[in-house]
Protein backbone atom coordinates (compact mmCIF):
# COMPACT_ATOMS: atom_id res chain seq x y z
CA UNK A 1 0.00 0.00 0.00
CA UNK A 2 1.26 3.79 -0.59
CA UNK A 3 3.01 2.25 -3.92
CA UNK A 4 2.55 4.43 -6.92
CA UNK A 5 2.52 3.98 -10.79
CA UNK A 6 4.39 6.75 -12.92
CA UNK A 7 2.87 4.90 -16.06
CA UNK A 8 -0.84 5.97 -14.92
CA UNK A 9 -3.76 3.35 -14.95
CA UNK A 10 -2.09 1.33 -17.76
CA UNK A 11 1.10 0.39 -16.13
CA UNK A 12 -1.10 -0.66 -12.58
CA UNK A 13 -3.08 -2.68 -14.81
CA UNK A 14 0.33 -4.61 -15.97
CA UNK A 15 1.68 -5.20 -12.68
CA UNK A 16 -2.04 -5.86 -11.19
CA UNK A 17 -2.32 -9.03 -14.14
CA UNK A 18 1.40 -10.03 -13.49
CA UNK A 19 0.70 -9.88 -10.06
CA UNK A 20 -2.17 -12.26 -10.52
CA UNK A 21 -0.72 -14.57 -12.83
CA UNK A 22 2.31 -14.93 -11.01
CA UNK A 23 0.37 -15.85 -7.97
CA UNK A 24 -2.06 -17.99 -9.64
CA UNK A 25 -5.60 -16.09 -8.72
CA UNK A 26 -7.94 -14.34 -10.73
CA UNK A 27 -10.11 -10.98 -10.22
CA UNK A 28 -11.59 -8.81 -11.86
CA UNK A 29 -12.43 -4.68 -11.92
CA UNK A 30 -15.02 -3.43 -10.04
CA UNK A 31 -14.54 0.08 -11.39
CA UNK A 32 -11.29 0.84 -13.86
CA UNK A 33 -10.92 3.99 -15.48
CA UNK A 34 -7.76 6.68 -16.04
CA UNK A 35 -8.58 8.14 -12.35
CA UNK A 36 -9.83 5.31 -10.01
CA UNK A 37 -8.34 1.51 -10.04
CA UNK A 38 -10.60 -1.28 -7.81
CA UNK A 39 -9.94 -4.93 -8.37
CA UNK A 40 -11.23 -7.83 -5.78
CA UNK A 41 -11.56 -11.25 -6.11
CA UNK A 42 -13.63 -12.96 -9.07
CA UNK A 43 -15.29 -15.28 -6.28
CA UNK A 44 -15.75 -12.92 -4.07
CA UNK A 45 -19.85 -12.79 -4.52
CA UNK A 46 -19.65 -16.72 -3.91
CA UNK A 47 -17.20 -16.72 -1.34
CA UNK A 48 -16.70 -13.83 0.53
CA UNK A 49 -13.13 -13.37 -0.31
CA UNK A 50 -11.80 -10.41 1.12
CA UNK A 51 -9.12 -9.68 -1.38
CA UNK A 52 -8.92 -6.49 -2.97
CA UNK A 53 -6.95 -3.77 -3.95
CA UNK A 54 -7.97 -0.33 -4.81
CA UNK A 55 -5.60 2.53 -6.57
CA UNK A 56 -6.86 6.06 -7.46
CA UNK A 57 -4.45 9.12 -8.99
CA UNK A 58 -2.93 11.85 -6.86
CA UNK A 59 -4.51 15.49 -8.19
CA UNK A 60 -1.11 16.95 -6.83
CA UNK A 61 1.37 14.53 -8.89
CA UNK A 62 -0.94 13.15 -11.20
CA UNK A 63 0.37 9.57 -10.70
CA UNK A 64 -1.67 6.37 -9.64
CA UNK A 65 -0.82 5.38 -6.04
CA UNK A 66 -2.66 1.95 -4.02
CA UNK A 67 -4.97 3.69 -1.51
CA UNK A 68 -6.15 -0.01 -0.34
CA UNK A 69 -4.73 -3.42 -0.64
CA UNK A 70 -6.16 -6.62 1.17
CA UNK A 71 -3.55 -9.15 0.61
CA UNK A 72 -5.46 -12.24 1.94
CA UNK A 73 -7.19 -14.64 -0.14
CA UNK A 74 -10.09 -16.32 1.98
CA UNK A 75 -11.66 -18.50 -0.51
CA UNK A 76 -8.14 -21.09 -1.13
CA UNK A 77 -8.44 -19.16 -5.12
CA UNK A 78 -4.49 -18.31 -4.59
CA UNK A 79 -3.53 -21.76 -5.68
CA UNK A 80 -1.59 -22.02 -9.31
CA UNK A 81 -3.00 -23.32 -12.15
CA UNK A 82 -1.91 -24.05 -15.50
CA UNK A 83 -3.89 -21.54 -17.40
CA UNK A 84 -4.85 -17.88 -16.22
CA UNK A 85 -7.01 -15.85 -18.70
CA UNK A 86 -4.87 -12.84 -17.86
CA UNK A 87 -2.04 -14.60 -19.56
CA UNK A 88 -2.62 -12.52 -22.94
CA UNK A 89 0.52 -11.53 -25.04
CA UNK A 90 0.10 -8.07 -24.03
CA UNK A 91 1.00 -9.67 -20.53
CA UNK A 92 3.69 -11.64 -22.47
CA UNK A 93 5.33 -9.19 -23.98
CA UNK A 94 5.98 -7.13 -20.85
CA UNK A 95 7.42 -10.65 -19.14
CA UNK A 96 10.20 -10.94 -22.28
CA UNK A 97 10.37 -7.19 -22.92
CA UNK A 98 13.84 -7.32 -21.31
CA UNK A 99 14.53 -10.91 -22.57
CA UNK A 100 14.05 -9.78 -26.04
CA UNK A 101 16.45 -6.93 -25.81
CA UNK A 102 19.17 -8.80 -24.71
CA UNK A 103 18.36 -11.78 -27.64
CA UNK A 104 16.60 -10.12 -30.23
CA UNK A 105 16.55 -13.77 -31.88
CA UNK A 106 14.53 -15.28 -28.53
CA UNK A 107 11.65 -18.10 -30.16
CA UNK A 108 8.19 -18.12 -29.13
CA UNK A 109 8.52 -21.90 -28.32
CA UNK A 110 11.79 -20.61 -25.75
CA UNK A 111 8.85 -18.41 -23.97
CA UNK A 112 6.49 -21.09 -24.19
CA UNK A 113 9.46 -23.23 -22.31
CA UNK A 114 10.13 -20.93 -19.73
CA UNK A 115 6.96 -19.86 -18.45
CA UNK A 116 6.08 -23.61 -18.21
CA UNK A 117 8.98 -23.66 -15.50
CA UNK A 118 9.07 -20.34 -13.94
CA UNK A 119 5.23 -20.08 -13.43
CA UNK A 120 3.85 -23.33 -14.13
CA UNK A 121 1.70 -21.85 -16.57
CA UNK A 122 0.25 -23.07 -20.46
CA UNK A 123 0.10 -20.63 -23.05
CA UNK A 124 -0.09 -21.27 -26.85
CA UNK A 125 2.88 -20.93 -29.41
CA UNK A 126 0.59 -18.08 -30.98
CA UNK A 127 0.30 -16.20 -27.63
CA UNK A 128 3.78 -16.40 -27.12
CA UNK A 129 4.82 -15.11 -30.81
CA UNK A 130 1.92 -12.51 -30.70
CA UNK A 131 3.81 -11.68 -27.33
CA UNK A 132 7.65 -11.83 -28.34
CA UNK A 133 6.57 -9.74 -31.74
CA UNK A 134 5.18 -7.22 -29.95
CA UNK A 135 7.68 -7.00 -27.74
CA UNK A 136 10.54 -6.82 -30.48
CA UNK A 137 8.54 -3.70 -32.12
CA UNK A 138 8.58 -2.16 -28.72
CA UNK A 139 12.11 -2.64 -28.34
CA UNK A 140 13.56 -2.29 -31.82
CA UNK A 141 10.74 -0.07 -33.78
CA UNK A 142 7.88 -1.89 -35.84
CA UNK A 143 9.11 -3.31 -39.21
CA UNK A 144 6.38 -2.21 -41.19
CA UNK A 145 6.85 1.51 -39.79
CA UNK A 146 10.14 1.53 -40.85
CA UNK A 147 9.52 0.57 -44.08
CA UNK A 148 7.12 3.25 -44.75
CA UNK A 149 9.60 5.69 -42.90
CA UNK A 150 12.42 4.34 -45.34
CA UNK A 151 9.70 4.65 -48.62
CA UNK A 152 9.08 8.30 -47.49
CA UNK A 153 12.93 9.30 -47.48
CA UNK A 154 12.80 7.92 -51.51
CA UNK A 155 10.63 10.12 -52.45
CA UNK A 156 11.05 13.11 -50.36
CA UNK A 157 12.87 16.17 -51.95
CA UNK A 158 14.44 17.24 -55.67
CA UNK A 159 17.32 15.06 -54.36
CA UNK A 160 16.54 11.48 -54.08
CA UNK A 161 19.62 10.11 -53.07
CA UNK A 162 21.01 6.62 -53.02
CA UNK A 163 21.76 3.68 -50.86
CA UNK A 164 25.40 2.16 -50.56
CA UNK A 165 26.07 -1.29 -49.33
CA UNK A 166 28.50 -4.02 -48.75
CA UNK A 167 27.52 -7.41 -48.24
CA UNK A 168 29.45 -10.60 -47.78
CA UNK A 169 28.88 -14.45 -47.61
CA UNK A 170 29.48 -16.37 -44.04
CA UNK A 171 30.90 -19.71 -43.97
CA UNK A 172 26.73 -21.39 -44.47
CA UNK A 173 26.82 -19.44 -47.65
CA UNK A 174 24.05 -16.89 -46.09
CA UNK A 175 24.47 -13.06 -47.02
CA UNK A 176 24.96 -10.49 -44.60
CA UNK A 177 25.24 -6.66 -44.83
CA UNK A 178 28.19 -5.53 -43.73
CA UNK A 179 27.46 -1.49 -44.15
CA UNK A 180 25.56 0.88 -45.77
CA UNK A 181 25.27 4.32 -46.25
CA UNK A 182 22.67 7.00 -47.87
CA UNK A 183 24.01 9.50 -49.92
CA UNK A 184 23.29 12.04 -52.51
CA UNK A 185 24.07 10.83 -55.15
CA UNK A 186 26.13 7.42 -56.43
CA UNK A 187 29.07 9.06 -57.68
CA UNK A 188 32.92 8.36 -57.52
CA UNK A 189 33.36 10.86 -54.61
CA UNK A 190 30.78 9.02 -52.45
CA UNK A 191 32.09 5.63 -53.63
CA UNK A 192 35.49 6.53 -52.14
CA UNK A 193 34.11 7.54 -49.15
CA UNK A 194 32.43 4.37 -48.35
CA UNK A 195 35.32 2.39 -49.26
CA UNK A 196 37.54 4.00 -46.80
CA UNK A 197 34.79 3.74 -44.18
CA UNK A 198 34.56 0.06 -44.89
CA UNK A 199 38.05 -0.29 -44.68
CA UNK A 200 38.05 0.45 -40.79
CA UNK A 201 36.18 -2.62 -40.46
CA UNK A 202 37.02 -5.42 -42.85
CA UNK A 203 40.12 -7.32 -42.14
CA UNK A 204 43.00 -5.93 -44.94
CA UNK A 205 44.85 -8.72 -44.13
CA UNK A 206 42.74 -11.46 -45.85
CA UNK A 207 42.48 -12.14 -49.75
CA UNK A 208 39.21 -10.35 -50.21
CA UNK A 209 37.22 -10.62 -53.67
CA UNK A 210 34.79 -7.65 -54.38
CA UNK A 211 32.02 -8.34 -57.04
CA UNK A 212 29.86 -5.31 -58.03
CA UNK A 213 28.25 -3.83 -61.00
CA UNK A 214 30.85 -2.09 -62.46
CA UNK A 215 29.99 1.43 -61.64
CA UNK A 216 31.65 4.13 -62.84
CA UNK A 217 32.73 5.21 -59.52
CA UNK A 218 33.61 1.82 -57.97
CA UNK A 219 35.70 0.88 -60.95
CA UNK A 220 38.27 4.16 -60.04
CA UNK A 221 38.18 4.04 -56.24
CA UNK A 222 38.32 0.06 -55.24
CA UNK A 223 42.17 -0.21 -56.62
CA UNK A 224 42.78 2.68 -54.82
CA UNK A 225 41.45 1.65 -51.30
CA UNK A 226 41.83 -2.27 -51.70
CA UNK A 227 44.60 -2.47 -54.03
CA UNK A 228 45.38 -5.88 -53.20
CA UNK A 229 42.06 -7.26 -53.45
CA UNK A 230 40.00 -8.79 -57.41
CA UNK A 231 37.59 -7.15 -58.72
CA UNK A 232 34.74 -9.14 -60.40
CA UNK A 233 31.89 -8.67 -62.39
CA UNK A 234 28.29 -9.15 -61.22
CA UNK A 235 26.94 -12.19 -63.70
CA UNK A 236 23.54 -10.91 -63.02
CA UNK A 237 24.27 -7.32 -64.35
CA UNK A 238 26.55 -8.55 -67.12
CA UNK A 239 23.67 -10.54 -68.48
CA UNK A 240 21.05 -7.44 -67.90
CA UNK A 241 23.81 -4.84 -70.16
CA UNK A 242 24.08 -7.82 -72.95
CA UNK A 243 20.34 -7.71 -72.86
CA UNK A 244 20.22 -4.19 -73.51
CA UNK A 245 22.40 -4.26 -76.11
CA UNK A 246 20.08 -6.42 -78.22
CA UNK A 247 16.96 -3.84 -78.16
CA UNK A 248 16.89 -5.06 -82.11
CA UNK A 249 16.88 -8.70 -81.79
CA UNK A 250 14.20 -10.90 -81.73
CA UNK A 251 13.43 -12.80 -78.01
CA UNK A 252 14.76 -16.37 -78.80
CA UNK A 253 17.84 -14.95 -80.19
CA UNK A 254 18.00 -12.39 -77.33
CA UNK A 255 17.48 -15.36 -74.47
CA UNK A 256 19.73 -17.84 -76.40
CA UNK A 257 22.64 -15.58 -76.15
CA UNK A 258 22.19 -15.02 -72.67
CA UNK A 259 22.39 -18.49 -72.39
CA UNK A 260 25.40 -18.89 -73.92
CA UNK A 261 26.70 -16.39 -71.42
CA UNK A 262 26.32 -18.32 -68.92
CA UNK A 263 27.90 -20.99 -70.08
CA UNK A 264 31.19 -19.21 -70.43
CA UNK A 265 30.74 -18.01 -66.84
CA UNK A 266 30.46 -21.62 -65.53
CA UNK A 267 33.11 -22.80 -67.83
CA UNK A 268 35.14 -25.19 -65.29
CA UNK A 269 38.83 -24.03 -67.20
CA UNK A 270 40.49 -21.74 -68.83
CA UNK A 271 40.04 -23.28 -72.31
CA UNK A 272 36.79 -24.27 -71.62
CA UNK A 273 36.17 -20.75 -71.37
CA UNK A 274 37.68 -19.52 -74.18
CA UNK A 275 35.81 -22.17 -76.46
CA UNK A 276 32.46 -20.87 -75.08
CA UNK A 277 33.47 -17.26 -75.35
CA UNK A 278 34.44 -18.43 -79.31
CA UNK A 279 30.96 -19.76 -79.61
CA UNK A 280 29.25 -16.61 -77.88
CA UNK A 281 30.85 -14.42 -80.73
CA UNK A 282 30.05 -16.63 -83.60
CA UNK A 283 26.48 -15.94 -82.49
CA UNK A 284 25.89 -12.57 -83.00
CA UNK A 285 29.55 -10.88 -83.95
CA UNK A 286 28.66 -7.47 -83.32
CA UNK A 287 26.78 -7.10 -80.46
CA UNK A 288 28.94 -9.26 -78.28
CA UNK A 289 32.54 -8.02 -79.58
CA UNK A 290 31.04 -4.12 -78.35
CA UNK A 291 29.95 -6.11 -75.30
CA UNK A 292 33.16 -7.42 -74.31
CA UNK A 293 35.27 -4.59 -75.45
CA UNK A 294 33.92 -2.81 -72.52
CA UNK A 295 35.61 -5.39 -69.81
CA UNK A 296 38.74 -5.59 -68.73
CA UNK A 297 39.82 -8.81 -70.04
CA UNK A 298 41.18 -9.93 -66.63
CA UNK A 299 37.74 -10.16 -65.26
CA UNK A 300 37.15 -12.82 -67.66
CA UNK A 301 38.06 -15.89 -65.27
CA UNK A 302 35.70 -18.33 -64.67
CA UNK A 303 37.36 -18.22 -60.88
CA UNK A 304 35.40 -14.56 -61.04
CA UNK A 305 31.91 -15.90 -61.43
CA UNK A 306 30.48 -16.89 -58.53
Amino acid sequence: MGHCFDGGANEFRKVLCKYAVERGFQFKYVKNDSVRITAVCKFAGQTWCMWSVHARMLPSTGVLCIKRFDSVHSCGAAMRTYRNPRTSFDLVSTVVADRVHDQPLTRPTDVVFDLRNEYGLEISYRVAWLGVEKARSEVYGDHAMSFDQLRWYSVSGRFKGNLLAATAKDDNQGLFPVAFAAVDSENAANWEWFLWNLKQVVNGGQTLMFISDRHIGLLQCLPNVFPSTHHAYCLVHLQMNLRDRMKYVNTSQKFGLMRKLLECAYAPTVNCFNEKIEVLKKCSPTVIEGFIKDLDPKHWSNAYFK
